[in-house]
């Protein structure tokens, strides 16, 4: 790698690249470096974008962790273990709920194009915290779509695939770094891309691009408690078996130990937090006062049982 083509014809030369473009990006593939995902491993992602002042954002949506689940024949969350749960994705001046499904789902290619749509009609419909809350002051403005490798980590070859070349480096989901655990990327992105920017310094002061030498950057996420631990876990894969029972009572402690106060033990997520967070406040000690004020308002939401229950007509 010596740089990069723009698609209007522009040429930037560069001793180290980082690829950061994402899952549809074919940058790593014609450099050689990777494969294709396959289709199984490949969600079809529809995003609504909705305007939003930024003090509603920081209101509605501040020092808040929201999930949203739902059995399959409610119409409402993709079936689990075949697609995401319903995310809202808040930005500094709009917000971008999201949902997806697999490509191939069981054998089957579904009509996304169909489904999706009926789903997030149901969704708005039925949740009262996104009709009181969220839509009074939201305005649609696009809808589109996009591709994540949701459990690209659970397959041991895409998992083995290098992310490092000559000269180049690969972050995110373009490396397959989504976080089979609970459906969320950006993490792995933040941390991958941290780390792609130290190698590629180190390699600039060393004049040396070379794949042996940015080897280092494969050998540091590696080793990184996070990320190679979020995008193996299988738990978020196996919550796939609740739909034969339909016990709701198995259904919400799964949840809550999946993405609620049980993700923190130590063999869940409890491990690697700790470890990451231990290294991110020997870099910055002043961080602690804000995830302080952040898990402060989360669990409290949690002991006063503030949830809407989509289960509920």
């Amino acid at each position: 790698m010596r740089g990069v083509v723009t698609d209007s014809g522009a040429r930037i030369g560069a001793r180290v690249v980082i690829d950061a473009g994402g899952t549809q990006n074919q940058l790593a593939i014609k450099a050689g470096i990777r494969e294709r995902f396959t289709a199984e491993s490949i969600e079809l992602y529809m995003i609504w974008d909705h305007e939003m002042a930024r003090r509603d954002v920081d209101e509605v949506f501040g020092h808040t962790m929201e999930f949203f689940h739902a059995f399959p024949e409610e119409g409402i969350g993709a079936p689990l273990g075949y697609g995401s749960t319903l995310y809202i994705f808040t930005y500094r001046d709009s917000i971008h709920p999201g949902l997806g499904q697999f490509l191939v789902t069981q054998g089957d290619v579904p009509n996304l194009a169909k489904l999706l749509p009926r789903y997030f009609e149901t969704f708005t419909g039925r949740l009262e915290r996104w009709k009181k809350d969220i839509a009074p002051r939201a305005r649609l403005r696009a809808v589109m779509w996009d591709v994540c490798p949701i459990y690209a980590g659970l397959i041991p070859e895409t998992r083995r695939m290098p992310f490092h070349g000559d000269g180049m480096l690969i972050t995110g989901d373009a490396a397959g770094f989504e976080a089979s655990a609970f459906g969320d990327g950006v993490p792995n992105a933040w941390f991958s891309a941290d780390i792609a920017a130290g190698v590629a310094i180190e390699a600039v002061r060393a004049g040396d691009a070379s794949a042996s030498f940015l080897a280092r950057y494969e050998r540091r996420v590696r080793a990184h408690p996070f990320i190679i631990h979020t995008i193996s876990d299988r738990r978020r894969w196996n919550m796939r078996d609740l739909l034969a029972g339909r016990d709701m009572r198995e259904f919400k402690a799964k949840v809550r130990d999946h993405w609620g106060i049980g993700a923190f033990r130590y063999r869940n997520m409890g491990g690697p937090v700790l470890k990451a967070s231990l290294a991110a406040l020997k870099e910055r000690p002043a961080v602690a006062a804000e995830w302080a004020e952040m898990f402060r308002r989360y669990f409290r939401n949690w002991e006063e049982n503030r949830f809407d229950p989509l289960s509920a007509s």
